[in-house]
């Protein structure tokens, strides 16, 4: 029976979290704020960085998914009908929910041209937006990390050919690197970045197949000590946050480093706070929350809900849309349960 790592449902509460936050910090501007001594530091290089958190995510996806298919895809034991089609059924409803709920609005403020509308909502509902060559998207603007991890599993069978092999994994790894500094750099559009790039973030994804394909290795290693796990996290959580490279290309190598740390330490003993239920719930619909959160945030800012002081009230609104959207998630995911049942009477 193949073991659950569940220290990875923390990594994904930490992550979702981290990456509510720092969207409410960027949208609303709390007064009193602290811009020097220990609050200040914390606050300029850790909180208001923690959209890096959406690289971990990616390098996640790219070690769960192989969990799960990545010698069923090498030895030709899947079906690819079956393989995408729970990918859609498991991502598309509530995205879809929410583009047309963000469509409806830009449609009728007039914020958005109505061949814009159509056209952004194509590609969004397709998951196929990481493949056109655009910089941003008006409907569902955070929707772009889940067409890039789309993307990933669109040639996620290419992925296990190029890590065939340990060797062939290595080499696809520092290609991948290579190919994200290029992305970043000379293919960069007059110095504009367009993150939806797989390019940008495949890296992330075949380094978390690597280390799938060392997981013996490193569970023997890292599982001998709770302790051991928890100093290799914080180590990695440390690197990624509080250590900075003066060149794109080291900096790109660091953070890719600081995340595969951290995952690893996630493969060793079992955290207490894993063991929980809020982590596991939150861990479940972690990318409903990622995707969610942003139209909450509108949502309460249009209703006048927003507290201003400091770090208290910054606290206090993250925790307040991470459970709004937290809730969301879980009604909707209890309507398609219902649904479901009708659907296979109807047929």
């Amino acid at each position: 029976m193949k073991r659950r790592y569940i220290n990875i449902d923390s990594l994904r509460f930490i992550a979702s979290l981290g990456i509510v936050m720092v969207h409410v910090l960027k949208n609303i501007d709390f007064y009193d704020m602290p811009s020097q001594g220990v609050y200040g530091y914390i606050y300029a290089l850790f909180l208001m960085r923690m959209e890096k958190f959406v690289s971990l995510f990616f390098l996640i996806s790219g070690f769960s998914i192989s969990c799960g298919y990545y010698h069923r895809v090498k030895d030709g034991n899947i079906s690819m009908n079956d393989f995408f089609s729970k990918r859609y059924r498991r991502i598309l409803p509530l995205f879809a929910a929410i583009v047309l709920v963000e469509a409806g609005y830009l449609f009728v403020t007039h914020n958005l041209e109505t061949i814009g509308i159509v056209f952004e909502s194509m590609a969004d509902l397709t998951l196929v937006y990481s493949f056109l060559p655009a910089s941003s998207i008006s409907i569902v603007g955070v929707g772009w990390a889940l067409d890039v991890i789309f993307a990933f599993y669109i040639i996620y069978p290419f992925i296990v050919f190029c890590t065939w092999t340990k060797k062939r994994g290595w080499i696809s790894l520092f290609v991948a690197v290579f190919l994200s500094y290029s992305a970043r750099t000379y293919f960069a559009n007059a110095g504009s970045i367009t993150n939806c790039n797989i390019a940008m973030w495949a890296q992330y994804f075949i380094a978390g197949v690597v280390i799938y394909l060392y997981i013996d290795q490193i569970g023997a290693w890292i599982d001998k000590s709770k302790l051991l796990s928890l100093g290799v996290f914080a180590f990695g959580f440390f690197l990624a946050f509080f250590v900075s490279m003066d060149s794109i290309f080291l900096e790109n190598v660091k953070n890719l480093l600081s995340w595969s740390i951290v995952l690893i330490s996630a493969l060793g003993q079992d955290w207490s706070m894993s063991n929980t239920r809020i982590v596991k719930l939150c861990s479940q619909y972690s990318f409903d929350i990622y995707l969610l959160h942003m139209m909450v945030l509108r949502l309460l800012q249009k209703c006048h809900l927003v507290f201003y002081n400091g770090i208290l009230g910054g606290v206090a609104y993250t925790a307040m849309i991470y459970l709004f959207a937290l809730l969301i998630a879980y009604l909707f995911s209890l309507v398609l349960k219902r649904m479901s049942p009708m659907r296979k009477r109807s047929t």
